[in-house]
């Protein structure tokens, strides 16, 4: 089964492409649900790689998430409310994300303890391939047609390349935004500026004081990541990645839908009946400097910004 990893670098657009491939559920793909953590976040797989500890998954520790896949797989598709959230999805498709997650639990918690008893670095990364494969398969039980399973943001690309050289994957689709409206869009997100762990606060300051140090640190950090991407990229063949900006993915949807789904041989155009990118659309604002002026560090992280995706338009398909 081909595994195709979508990854953003923070805030740059790709939970939408990822919403828009979930209103399809019987083509030849299977989504697995929500941003996978289990190898990349603080009590992961990689942590049980990286040292002698066996720690609970960052992952696991809330399953509040999934309750509304189970409250909706109860109830029938003819007389759940249009108004509610969850209409697009089939009452069956709800009933199979559902148990993949709670079956999705079940192989990690016994390949985690496989890989915490494992001395030999060679058969620690047999059994990380072993444990994606078994989590691809989990998801595909359901669609007998599946040949493809989409991946959300497994990469940290803040991390050493080579602590993903087991992973075997086809295509990673990486979403790349203008810092102006990636900076806008975090303002979205409920607890991205604040309950910091106290050390933060001391840096940079308690929870609604210094916003400007706030924005100005993720757009800082925003501006190295584009090295760190470029350095993370060379590890892996230039013909396996594809680039996609997020402006073309808003205002040139269908000839991007039509470029995607021609290199991944899959059929993404169809969902966009479904889609509602101009609710996308209206959401992607620049930067507001009358409410904070940060437009010198933002004109230094926009020429930064061309300077990255010139030279990733040099090695990979840029879209």
């Amino acid at each position: 089964m081909k595994k195709i990893v979508i990854n953003g670098m923070g805030w740059s657009g790709s939970s939408a492409f990822i919403n828009l491939l979930e209103l399809k559920r019987k083509d030849n793909y299977v989504v697995v649900p929500g941003e996978f953590d289990d190898f990349r976040v603080p009590g992961s797989m990689r942590e049980s790689l990286l040292s002698s500890n066996l720690p609970q998954s960052y992952r696991w520790k809330n399953l509040k998430p999934r309750i509304p896949l189970i409250m909706r797989s109860l109830v029938s598709d003819k007389i759940w409310p249009n108004l509610e959230r969850g209409k697009t999805i089939k009452r069956f498709n709800a009933a199979m994300l559902s148990s993949g997650i709670f079956r999705e639990k079940l192989i990690f918690d016994k390949y985690k303890s496989a890989l915490f008893r494992e001395e030999s670095i060679d058969n620690r990364y047999i059994l990380l391939s072993n444990w994606m494969n078994d989590v691809c398969m989990n998801y595909s039980r359901f669609n007998k047609k599946a040949s493809m399973v989409f991946i959300e943001q497994f990469f940290l690309f803040d991390d050493n390349p080579k602590l993903y050289s087991w992973f075997e994957f086809d295509k990673l689709i990486l979403f790349i935004r203008r810092p102006e409206t990636q900076l806008s869009a975090t303002l979205e997100a409920h607890g991205m500026y604040d309950n910091y762990p106290w050390v933060a606060e001391y840096l940079i300051g308690r929870e609604n004081e210094n916003n400007t140090n706030k924005y100005e640190l993720f757009t800082r950090t925003t501006i190295k990541r584009y090295s760190w991407i470029e350095n993370f990229l060379k590890s892996i063949n230039t013909d396996k990645v594809i680039i996609v900006d997020f402006d073309s993915f808003l205002y040139e949807t269908e000839n991007t839908m039509e470029i995607l789904s021609n290199n991944l041989d899959c059929e993404l155009k169809k969902n966009l009946e479904l889609f509602n990118i101009e609710n996308s659309r209206s959401r992607d604002k620049e930067w507001n400097n009358s409410i904070i002026d940060l437009s010198m560090l933002l004109n230094e992280a926009q020429a930064e910004y061309e300077i990255f995706k010139n030279n990733l338009s040099d090695r990979y398909l840029v879209i």
